[in-house]
């Protein structure tokens, strides 16, 4: 019984911190935002959590582990991370679901080559749910990759390969989190393909 009365008492004592945590931050950021009522309820209810939250405008990640993984933000604290996504969501709908589930295979069409990178367009993406692991397709406008791997292939080329999905801090006109691809492997020229229809 002392067990289970130590263990409720830990839950409410980290449950009161979470809350005096996220109203803090309400104190701080809640200015920035018209739709007041719903950021207040995002963020008592998901703050400091390990949430995955959907809505209209965009996926938001609330996990604290999740601010280590992008790349750029090495000095950014929790509390940026949360108002950076809430400010500036992202529109890779297809890059976050495999980046939330498991990717399979990326199709794209050489862009443009330089020095450095490879723009990729009409990207074609194949996906696994984690979920119960059926499969999902979708497709991007374009992405910027290392040009390690891709020597060999010449501007106007259809590649197949497969790829990490990954989070870095992309700043221009104020900071967001974007979605990009790095560690390419199964590398192969393919013939012209379609892309998904619409949603």
């Amino acid at each position: 019984m002392n067990n289970e009365n130590n263990a409720k008492k830990s839950i409410s004592q980290k449950e009161r911190i979470r809350t005096k945590k996220a109203n803090e931050w309400l104190n701080k950021y809640l200015r920035y935002y018209e739709d007041v009522e719903y950021i207040k309820h995002l963020i008592h209810e998901y703050y400091l959590t390990n949430a995955v939250r959907d809505n209209e405008e965009g996926i938001i990640l609330f996990s604290p582990d999740e601010v280590k993984k992008v790349v750029g933000a090495e000095n950014m604290s929790y509390d940026e991370y949360i108002h950076i996504q809430l400010q500036h969501y992202s529109k890779r709908f297809d890059f976050i679901m495999c980046y939330i589930n498991i990717p399979c295979e990326f199709k794209g069409k050489i862009q443009k080559i330089n020095s450095k990178q490879v723009c990729f367009e009409r990207i074609y993406v194949d996906g696994m749910y984690l979920d119960d692991a059926s499969f999902f397709e979708g497709k991007e406008d374009h992405v910027w990759m290392a040009k390690e791997g891709f020597e060999a292939f010449q501007e106007g080329d259809f590649v197949s390969f497969k790829a990490d999905v990954y989070r870095y801090l992309k700043k221009g006109n104020g900071k967001s989190i974007e979605f990009g691809l790095r560690n390419p492997s199964s590398i192969k020229k393919i013939e012209a393909y379609r892309l998904p229809t619409d949603r």
